[in-house]
């Protein structure tokens, strides 16, 4: 049953191979959604990457559509909410398992869901997104710009007028909130 559920997410997740001047892909998955958890913890393993910067570079991105709230960890606030939207940075090994000199930068929108047949919740991701990029700071930073634009190009393609209200737990426990 997993690995149905797996094969199925894999094939609905994975856009059709057109040219964006062609068809432009349309995620129904994101309609209505109206708030969501951001959580943007991740490791960037080398030297000379600030993971602060690369966080705010993702919620000033986010902005664009919707208020965004920084909270601290121990606020539960947003998990009501069923979707939260996660960010991962990973260095890309080859066959050998040897660092090539590139990062791969996701974000991923997942959300809650019954299984109606046994009752059991599940996440399951509704939308993703992808970039890699070379190792500098500069280059993570424009494929977080990036992914967010994408997020917010598809969102709005389903939802035109609505916006959407992001909260953000952040390292720094004494954030205050941010909007757009």
């Amino acid at each position: 049953m997993g690995l149905i559920l797996v094969v199925l997410g894999a094939l609905f997740l994975a856009p059709p191979s057109l040219k964006a001047q062609e068809k432009a892909v349309v995620y129904p998955s994101l309609k209505g959604i109206s708030e969501l958890v951001v959580l943007p913890f991740y490791f960037i393993p080398g030297r000379g990457v600030e993971e602060a910067e690369i966080e705010a570079a993702l919620l000033n991105g986010l902005s664009k559509s919707g208020g965004v709230e920084t909270i601290p960890l121990n606020d539960m606030r947003g998990f009501g909410t069923g979707f939260w939207l996660a960010l991962d940075v990973e260095r890309v090994d080859d066959v050998d398992r040897k660092s090539l000199p590139l990062y791969r930068t996701t974000l991923t929108l997942t959300a809650r869901v019954k299984i109606i047949k046994t009752g059991e919740l599940v996440s399951v991701p509704i939308w993703s997104s992808e970039i890699f990029s070379g190792l500098s700071q500069s280059s993570l930073l424009l494929s977080v710009d990036r992914l967010s634009a994408r997020f917010i190009s598809d969102f709005k393609r389903v939802n035109s007028d609505q916006k959407l209200s992001f909260f953000a737990f952040t390292r720094d426990s004494g954030s205050t909130p941010a909007s757009s």
